[in-house]
């Protein structure tokens, strides 16, 4: 006889709006050299290869999770191992917070620039459909014109 599981419960979702210094309401452009991460108060552990994982092109090409968990998680569990004592989850949730904050940031620019971009798409093709027509009309005018002169 199987006894039954109830599958685990999902996080809630992290409410962004205002309450962190990284929501996407309170950061500055993404062309802003300077790091949302790098502005973070509380981050004791400021790494630059966690200010360069965080950004849009790490996630563009042949992207890994291991590799990003990596990045962001490798000093401090080398840090972790090194100190004796029970284990202190302050420095990751020190580092894992705040990079959650900037890939929903991430993640908000993606969506815009998809919605920019599916726009642009649809305006090209009702473009392309319009000259499609364009061209049909003209070659019409042209058949009829051969086959009129060829035609008397």
């Amino acid at each position: 006889m199987s006894v039954p599981t109830t599958p685990p419960r999902r996080p809630a979702k992290r409410n962004t709006s205002g309450l962190h210094p990284l929501s996407p309401t309170n950061q500055a452009s993404s062309s802003t050299s300077t790091s949302a991460l790098s502005r973070h108060p509380s981050l004791t552990h400021h790494d630059p290869a966690i200010d360069r994982a965080l950004q849009l092109s790490t996630f563009e090409n042949n992207y890994s999770t291991e590799d990003f968990i990596s990045t962001l998680s490798d000093k401090l569990i080398q840090e972790s191992k090194s100190n004796p004592g029970p284990f202190d989850p302050k420095p990751f949730l020190s580092t894992f917070s705040p990079a959650l904050d900037q890939l929903l940031g991430l993640r908000s620019q993606v969506a815009e620039r998809t919605k920019k971009m599916e726009t642009e798409v649809r305006r090209a093709e009702r473009e392309y459909g319009r000259r499609l027509r364009e061209l049909d009309g003209g070659f019409e005018v042209c058949c009829s014109a051969v086959l009129g002169y060829f035609g008397d």
